[in-house]
């Protein structure tokens, strides 16, 4: 939050919407579908928070710009950022935890997951041109009539160092796996001292200003997630979850077949409304424990990404991005979700590419 606060008041930010719109020729459609790319593609390479608070701040300074409703362009932008996010393994939290208790690789996603987050991404898109249509209309209509050309705040001579400055960032990101292995550390330790870092180094350019920086950090979300995990533990700590897991497995047998959608069934019913890295975090020691009893389970913890980072659609708390988005608009004062105006579109999103994904996955079963 401290990063994409310092890149929004250094004009990074107008700079890239000044070059986004151009480069569109201000045709809303174009421009939104690249932006849902542009969202998704950040969201692999990166991760789903930094994207959607990358994507969302240049998509309200468009909103406010051309005056229009930033609220349904937002909604476009998380679905694709989550779907994104199933794509690589350093793309979503659940990822990296299906990854660590899986045993797959870097390669294992681009192979089986990538192809399937960017079929269902396409999905996504076409869904939402129809779904949302008036609003691009009312956008295409806006961008017509306002001649209003973006002038990015941004020196020139200073956009070479912000260039640097955001590669370092998204580099330390992108890498962090690779740097731990170098400097023998911790899983997820460069994860947490690249964010720290870049963090660090904005305040550093920004110090008479830092404290400004700080208060944009939106913390009554992080407030709101730090209970939000405390409750699920609790569930965690009386044994709930051990008895729906233990349910789940007395059902499924021996079956690969049914278990596969026994826990892609499970991972999608649960994350719309405990959050999925938290249903990720519970069902992944259960299902590698139907490993050690002789059951494989590759297409099982395929089953459970795109149950868990899809049906993060569905619902305001599925994902972490959703919560940020969220926060985002509120801190700001600039629009409100309502939970049915959510739902309405997250069902028909989230539902349709779950089913898509699924029969993806099921039809690959005998190369697994």
């Amino acid at each position: 939050m401290i990063i994409v606060g310092f890149l929004e008041k250094k004009g990074f930010l107008d700079y890239m919407l000044f070059h986004a719109l151009k480069y569109t020729k201000k045709n809303a459609r174009i421009f939104m579908i690249s932006m849902m790319l542009l969202a998704a593609f950040m969201g692999a390479l990166v991760d789903e928070v930094t994207s959607i608070l990358f994507m969302v701040t240049i998509i309200v300074q468009m909103a406010r710009r051309y005056k229009v409703n930033p609220v349904p362009l937002t909604l476009m932008l998380i679905f694709a950022t989550n779907i994104g996010s199933s794509a690589t393994v350093i793309g979503n939290p659940i990822g990296i935890l299906i990854a660590f208790r899986g045993n797959l690789t870097f390669f294992d996603f681009l192979r089986w997951a990538t192809p399937i987050s960017f079929i269902v991404l396409l999905l996504c898109i076409f869904i939402c041109m129809i779904y949302f249509s008036k609003d691009i209309k009312k956008l295409d209509y806006s961008f017509k009539s306002n001649h209003l050309d973006i002038i990015p705040k941004v020196k020139q001579n200073s956009i070479g160092i912000l260039w640097i400055y955001v590669i370092l960032t998204f580099g330390l990101l992108i890498f962090h796996s690779l740097i731990e292995e170098i400097l023998h550390l911790e899983k997820n330790t460069m994860l947490l001292g690249s964010a720290f870092f870049s963090a660090g180094l904005a305040l550093l350019i920004e110090r008479k200003e830092a404290k400004a920086l700080v208060f944009t950090v939106d913390w009554w979300t992080i407030c709101f997630f730090a209970l939000f995990f405390a409750s699920v533990g609790a569930l965690e700590h009386c044994d709930t979850i051990d008895m729906i897991g233990n349910w789940m497995i007395k059902i499924g047998g021996n079956n690969q077949e049914l278990l596969f959608f026994i826990f892609s069934g499970a991972s999608a019913v649960f994350t719309p409304i405990i959050d999925n890295v938290l249903v990720i975090s519970v069902f992944s020691p259960i299902v590698e424990s139907l490993n050690q009893h002789g059951i494989e389970t590759f297409s099982i913890w395929w089953g459970m990404l795109f149950g868990g980072a899809l049906l993060g659609n569905l619902t305001m708390i599925g994902s972490t991005a959703n919560i940020i988005a969220l926060g985002f608009l509120e801190t700001r004062k600039i629009g409100k979700i309502g939970f049915f105006e959510w739902f309405k579109v997250g069902f028909i999103i989230s539902v349709s590419t779950f089913l898509v994904a699924l029969i993806l996955l099921y039809i690959q079963f005998p190369l697994m």
